[in-house]
């Protein structure tokens, strides 16, 4: 089969253009090529674990793909000086002064617990990938409690 195609656009200025959060579809896939060459370049096999799949997934991206591509290779620079061949989600966004002082902001009991049952409930979703029996099991709660606390926390996950 042959395909031959024509176009009067800047192929390259084409791809530059477009703002990764007008193509969520395509930040998995281009995250993996990222990481892909990233190992390439170190002499080493490097891939995404799926938190860090969903946490790239659910950042915002302001710039283009060359703002993503930075964030693979700094996270893979972490993952490699760990000595690890797995890039987690806390190499390509590690927390900065300013979050953990968000976080240490809750000034009530009543808002610790939400902000620690959050992301309890985030981090063990994405262990379990996405699979909220699992998560159920892993938390020893019931999964109907599980779904009223997700629904309380507004994290709605699609169906994997």
């Amino acid at each position: 089969m042959r395909v031959i195609a024509a176009t009067h656009v800047d192929l390259p200025e084409a791809v530059r253009a477009p703002a990764l959060r007008e193509r969520p579809d395509d930040v998995a896939l281009l995250a993996d090529r990222f990481a892909a060459a990233a190992g390439a370049s170190a002499g080493r096999d490097l891939t995404l674990s799926r938190a860090a799949r969903t946490a790239l997934r659910h950042a915002e991206w302001p710039g283009n793909v060359r703002q993503l591509s930075a964030a693979v290779q700094r996270g893979a620079a972490f993952a490699r000086s760990e000595g690890g061949a797995v890039i987690e989600a806390r190499h390509l966004f590690p927390e900065t002064p300013a979050a953990a002082a968000e976080r240490s902001r809750a000034t009530t009991w009543q808002e610790a617990t939400r902000v620690f049952q959050r992301r309890l409930l985030d981090e063990t979703l994405d262990a379990c990938g996405g699979n909220v029996s699992e998560a159920a099991r892993r938390l020893d709660v019931a999964r109907s409690h599980l779904h009223e606390l997700l629904r309380a926390h507004g994290i709605n996950r699609p169906k994997p």
